[in-house]
């Protein structure tokens, strides 16, 4: 009785159990052990992500890096000037490391970049590579030496006499460069010559700040001093901590969504241009720490350097096969490069607690924000967050990733679901440095699901997707457990079609899938409908705790591991007035199949949201009832 008191007093968002772990490599050696999994496993058996290639060889688009800057010619000079007089102020603000790494310039690779953005996923935001998904994460930001806590980029900020008379001086300053220079934007060479080495200037550092901000870290737009950046300057030159990291991830999100988005677009085979404002060369130094066989000689550092340093002026592999080795299980992909500089890994596993007032430890608290699905919120952007996706990335082993519901109406929103603090301690496991995490046998069944339907190397099969405005489902998931239908093969010689051709085939694959969907979606109604009605007519509606309006508990179960996973979901004032559900995940027990008959409330009220879904779906296809007398 003491222990079940002991183990209620805390919340977990790590899961232990006994599983059949696999190495990708050996798949045929499956060893049974004890693995630690971020999230429960999926019920649902939801389709792995797949990603539609380009209908051409070469992408016809300009592409314009806009956040892809290399220092200017004084910048270097400027820091050295003002770090021994702000260093403490920049490690407080947690933007030491980042300042630092923007002395350093990384080569454009273009070309390496569209055949890494042919892998992304922007249903999961994830790239989808042959063996399995990975992604950049918040805990890749906080190598790059932004930080994943403090307040939101976009909030406006307490500001007292002091503060707001520098805001002003700044925005006069900005007004007086835009006029010298006759244009219409500020822009940022003609910023730094007014300020560097200006002795008689007391804004030096916050003007700094400002063009760091929007040169290296959320540029907007080219060559500019952003007006947004100056409140957020003046905080950080106080070492208030701003959380930077989020926001930046974001912003790579939305311009590998938005890439993706143009080079899979028929119609841009006639050309056009595109610019994209995140800073992109973190993601071709991702890609170079991470994979091996694409990885070229890097400079000679120290671990105290910043992690740009490796890779500053290094020219890329020529003659690489880029997509082999993205794709080879052997190519080398490291899960952890980092863990040398990464304090929050022991040389031994650990099991640490996280209290929900304490800011004691910045790191741990930290670690748990990469841990925890969530939304991103950046400038004019919010994008979801999944490292349940990507466990090995931070240590865990991979099981098959469960459905996380999306709050993102607004940016409010968003952040209050980003930064919730639970409700209880919190106890998670922490991996040892050296630890080789696996998949579960379950989870390599699963995701070898998109390869098992016979894909010639002549032919590329493209899964039927959910339309992007289906506001009914879990955004970035299916919701069923059929097997994914297949389009219309396109073969090869996909480049010989004209546009029409190759349209025409599309609207074909299309309208087949719409079919097919309304006819399998009539039949999940009417078994839902007679299940409900059953159970209602039953006594049993209404029995479940949310309509005491208790924390609803969602039970799940895999019936061929027999343990059930729970999930709590908790409705904050805030949440619950838009209609969003709060998720912190708990550990189940083990328990038989039968455990959910013992909560029938609950049984109905999924059954009741499913059929809602399916309802709304049904009523955004076009001509539905034509078509499902059709089918």
């Amino acid at each position: 009785m003491e222990e079940e008191v002991e183990e209620s007093s805390f919340e977990t968002i790590v899961e232990s159990k006994q599983e059949l772990m696999v190495d990708e490599t050996t798949p045929t050696t499956h060893i049974l052990r004890t693995g630690h999994f971020l999230t429960t496993i999926s019920i649902d058996m939801t389709p792995p992500p797949t990603f539609l290639r380009p209908p051409f060889s070469k992408c016809p688009l300009k592409l314009t890096f806009n956040g892809w800057c290399n220092p200017q010619q004084q910048w270097s000079t400027w820091i050295d000037n003002l770090e021994p007089k702000y260093k403490p102020t920049w490690k407080q603000a947690g933007i030491y490391n980042a300042i630092m790494g923007s002395k350093y310039q990384i080569e454009k690779h273009p070309d390496f970049i569209l055949k890494l953005v042919e892998r992304w996923s922007p249903k999961t935001n994830t790239f989808v590579f042959s063996w399995g998904e990975a992604t950049i994460t918040l805990q890749d930001m906080i190598v790059f030496g932004y930080s994943a806590l403090g307040f939101p980029v976009f909030a406006p900020f307490e500001a007292n006499e002091e503060m707001i008379g520098v805001e002003e001086e700044l925005e006069k300053a900005r007004m007086e460069v835009r006029k010298s220079v006759s244009s219409k934007k500020v822009t940022q060479t003609p910023w730094l010559l007014r300020f560097f080495k200006s002795v008689d200037s007391e804004v030096e550092h916050e003007a700094f700040l400002a063009l760091w901000l929007s040169r290296f870290v959320l540029p907007c737009a080219s060559d500019t001093v952003m007006k947004y950046a100056i409140p957020i300057a003046v905080r950080l030159a106080r070492g208030v901590r701003i959380a930077l990291g989020p926001a930046v991830l974001a912003s790579i999100y939305r311009d590998l969504t938005l890439l993706k988005s143009k080079v899979i677009d028929s119609t841009c085979s006639t050309g056009g241009s595109l610019m994209l404002n995140a800073p992109f060369q973190l993601v071709l130094v991702w890609v170079w720490e991470r994979f091996k066989k694409l990885q070229p000689n890097p400079n000679s550092t120290q671990l105290t350097d910043p992690l740009l340093a490796r890779w500053h002026k290094v020219k890329g592999l020529k003659d690489v096969n880029v997509s082999r080795g993205l794709d080879s299980v052997n190519a080398g992909f490291r899960c952890r490069p980092f863990t040398p500089i990464q304090n929050v890994y022991g040389e031994m596993e650990q099991w640490k607690y996280v209290y929900p007032d304490s800011d004691e430890d910045l790191e741990l608290h930290s670690f748990v924000r990469c841990l925890r699905a969530s939304e991103l919120v950046g400038i004019n952007c919010i994008e979801a967050y999944f490292p349940n996706r990507v466990a090995r990335q931070f240590g865990f082993d991979q099981d098959i990733p469960s459905n996380v519901l999306r709050c993102n109406d607004t940016p409010e929103l968003a952040w209050e679901f980003y930064s919730r603090k639970p409700t209880k301690r919190v106890k998670i496991y922490i991996p040892s440095k050296k630890f080789e995490p696996n998949v579960t046998l379950r989870y390599l069944k699963w995701w070898k699901r998109s390869e098992s339907d016979d894909q010639s190397p002549k032919t590329t099969k493209v899964f039927s997707g959910i339309e992007d405005n289906d506001v009914s489902v879990l955004h970035g998931f299916r919701i069923t457990c059929k097997k994914p239908k297949l389009g219309v093969e396109i073969g090869d010689d996909q480049d010989k079609l004209t546009i029409s051709e190759f349209m025409r085939a599309r609207s074909i694959r299309q309208d087949t899938t719409k079919v097919s969907e309304i006819g399998d979606l009539a039949k999940e109604v009417e078994t839902l409908e007679e299940k409900v009605g059953k159970q209602n007519e039953d006594g049993c509606f209404g029995n479940g705790p949310a309509m005491n309006n208790e924390p609803l508990m969602d039970s799940r179960i895999d019936p061929s591991s027999g343990v059930k996973n729970q999930v709590e979901i908790e409705t904050g004032s805030a949440v619950k007035n838009m209609q969003c559900r709060r998720v912190s995940e708990t550990l189940g027990e083990d328990v038989g199949n039968s455990a959910v008959h013992n909560r029938p409330g609950l049984e109905v009220e999924r059954d009741i949201l499913h059929l809602e879904r399916i309802v709304d779906r049904l009523k955004k296809m076009p001509r539905f009832r034509k078509n499902l007398r059709r089918a």
